[in-house]
């Protein structure tokens, strides 16, 4: 009986704690940006800061999560193209709300000036992760 419900938990893909390893994750990060733009230091775990952790945690359990994903469906083409599904709408949202409406209010020049820097363009590039 305990097998098959493990089997269903696994099946479901619910029977890990990713989750809140990634909640977890995010939250060390945002605890160590607090401090720095406060203009205090980070909190170190040994030789460590709590943010690079924090990243370094989010790296390691998206190597589990997309390794994970392959084995299930190994097939590229589908694979490559969920992959940039889950990342590049983000990543373009993100862009364009720092430069249409971040880069404007704390710009240090007009608005003018602003939209008409070439870095502005050359910053789009980053919504193409290959750029």
């Amino acid at each position: 009986m305990a097998i098959r419900n493990i089997a269903s938990v696994l099946a479901t893909g619910r029977g890990n704690n990713f989750d809140f390893m990634r909640f977890a994750a995010a939250s060390s990060v945002i605890i160590s940006h607090s401090f720095v733009t406060t203009g205090n230091l980070e909190p170190t775990l040994g030789v460590t800061t709590l943010g690079r952790l924090g990243v370094s945690i989010f790296f390691i359990i998206s190597g589990f999560l997309i390794t994970q994903s392959w084995i299930h469906h190994p097939n590229l083409g589908p694979f490559i193209a969920k992959r940039l599904l889950r990342i590049v709408p983000a990543l373009a949202g993100v862009t364009l709300f720092v430069l249409l409406v971040l880069g404007p209010i704390f710009s240090t020049v007009s608005h003018v000036q602003y939209f008409q820097d070439r870095r502005i363009l050359a910053y789009l590039g980053n919504i193409s992760i290959f750029f």
